[in-house]
């Protein structure tokens, strides 16, 4: 008699117990998910950024930039009148518009500082630079992991939208990464370059509206670092 009065407060015990568990819901928690944060930055073979859609490739974005009057200022100017863009070195001469001392654009020491410093840079210019130096000087400001094959001097104006799927391929099969279309960011003084990319899924935008040359046809002082964003869709001065 003892011994069964002793199992059925054991059993009661345990209904309570059961009856505690379900009123909690204990049971219907789910795992909490494992959230990671991905620095940006560069994996093993220079990846970085979120994985996106392209199979196990990390997603990068790219900033591609016209040189002449948007990485470059006008070379001979008055004093103070274009700030943050000084004479590279004298000795090193930059032809395009007249020719003169080559003298980058305030943004271009600042580009890895900014917005596009946690992607991957490209050129995409009519001008030819003449001097090695200037297209290092380049190469050496764009954002970390740019590579040289990225840089396309030469470029027909107002078709430059069409070069960037090449610069895509190339970081893609370089780095292993995937460059969205809606990812890639275009930066240009001329107005006729810039519009094209309307008709494209890349995002563009005039830069050194502030100052222009030639009665506004292109930039004066080249971009100033508060014109390179990540900012989506076509913009014009």
């Amino acid at each position: 008699m003892q011994t069964t009065f002793i199992l059925l407060v054991l059993l009661l015990v345990a209904l309570l117990g059961l009856l505690a568990l379900l009123t909690t819901g204990f049971f219907d928690k789910k795992p909490r998910p494992i959230v990671t944060t991905l620095v940006p930055g560069f994996a093993e073979k220079g990846g970085g950024g979120n994985k996106g859609g392209s199979g196990d490739r990390q997603e990068r974005c790219l900033c591609v930039f016209d040189n002449d009057r948007t990485l470059t200022a006008k070379q001979v100017v008055a004093p103070g009148e274009c700030p943050g863009a000084e004479i590279y070195a004298p000795a090193v001469h930059d032809p395009a518009y007249g020719g003169g001392p080559y003298r980058p654009a305030a943004a271009l020491s600042l580009l890895r500082q900014g917005p596009c410093g946690q992607c991957l840079g490209a050129v995409i210019s009519a001008g030819n630079p003449s001097s090695p130096e200037e297209k290092k000087h380049v190469l050496a400001n764009l954002p970390a992991g740019s590579l040289e094959g990225a840089l396309r001097w030469g470029a027909v104006d107002g078709r430059k939208e069409t070069l960037v799927p090449e610069i895509q391929k190339i970081y893609e099969t370089t780095y292993a990464v995937h460059i969205p279309d809606e990812k890639v960011f275009f930066f240009d003084d001329r107005r006729e370059n810039v519009q094209p990319f309307a008709a494209t899924s890349f995002n563009a935008r005039q830069v050194s509206c502030e100052a222009r040359d030639l009665e506004g046809a292109i930039g004066y002082c080249g971009a100033s670092l508060g014109e390179i964003t990540l900012d989506t869709g076509v913009r014009l001065c």
